[in-house]
């Protein structure tokens, strides 16, 4: 079990250096969020507590506040989250689609919820994404098929409370235990009220051993194949100069008669096979 923090722009002044003498051990970072009039925005400190975390070889993950109630809004959240925070960056932790939305969310079916989950889910994880669902239990138990979805995704559990969920009921890799209410300790981190966590599972771990997460990976194969097709072409344009130079100066060379040229071609090629023969 590890204690971690999961923070967004209401921890802004939070110093992750310090928050490491209270005690955490990872951080999930929100990258964005859904506003009311669904236009998406990246939260203003993700960059900033994002180089906090690395420089202090913190691990990471992230979190995105969904208002997603269908398959392709979904989608649309998880792109761009990934094109504003996850491209070009690695993480240790899951990312997370945190589903709690009174605004929207609350008044749709629990079905339109599960597909919000799974148009998120599909595109983190075909760039190669560990995904994860955040939401409380009331969520788990009334706004989505939970036993469904937890057999594919993995689950962040929100209940302020002195004992985990049951784990006979819910299958879940992360607990948060408290927040503004917080029972087990204080509710402040580096001075600052953080939601606070456990994770029951060895994440970094799964990430090393699946390559998973690991974004700048994928970008440098991207990055490689594209210099190596670059390469290739630039030898195949230097083949092709080379050639055309090399007739240019065949032909001023003899630029007596076409016949001059054809002839000492003709001699080149015979000494050619003369000498693959000998």
């Amino acid at each position: 079990m590890k204690m971690g923090i999961d923070i967004s722009t209401y921890q802004n002044g939070l110093n992750l250096k310090d928050a490491l003498k209270d005690g955490i051990e990872f951080v999930i970072i929100r990258g964005g969020f859904t506003g009311s009039d669904k236009t998406f925005a990246m939260d203003n400190k993700f960059i900033d507590f994002y180089n906090q975390a690395k420089e202090n070889n913190i691990p990471v993950g992230v979190y995105y506040y969904s208002r997603a109630t269908n398959f392709e809004e979904g989608k649309n959240e998880a792109e761009f989250l990934y094109e504003k925070c996850l491209k070009n960056r690695n993480f240790e932790y899951p990312i997370y689609i945190d589903v709690e939305d009174r605004v929207f969310q609350e008044k749709a079916s629990k079905e339109d919820i599960d597909s919000a989950i799974k148009g998120f889910c599909s595109f983190i994880e075909s760039k190669g994404g560990y995904v994860g669902v955040y939401c409380n239990l009331d969520w788990a138990d009334n706004h989505m098929n939970y036993k469904e979805l937890s057999k594919t995704y993995d689950f962040w559990l929100a209940d302020w409370n002195r004992n985990r969920p049951n784990i006979d009921k819910y299958d879940y890799g992360m607990w948060q235990f408290g927040g503004s209410i917080n029972l087990i300790r204080s509710d402040k981190i580096d001075n600052k009220i953080c939601d606070q966590d456990y994770a029951y599972k060895d994440y970094p771990s799964i990430m090393k051993d699946s390559n998973l997460n690991n974004f700048i990976s994928n970008v440098d194969n991207e990055s490689n194949s594209k210099n190596n097709d670059s390469f290739k072409e630039t030898i195949k344009k230097e083949l092709v100069n080379d050639t055309e130079t090399e007739i240019e100066n065949e032909i001023n060379e003899n630029k007596g008669t076409i016949f001059k040229y054809i002839l000492n071609l003709f001699k080149k090629i015979i000494a050619f096979f003369f000498v693959k023969l000998k």
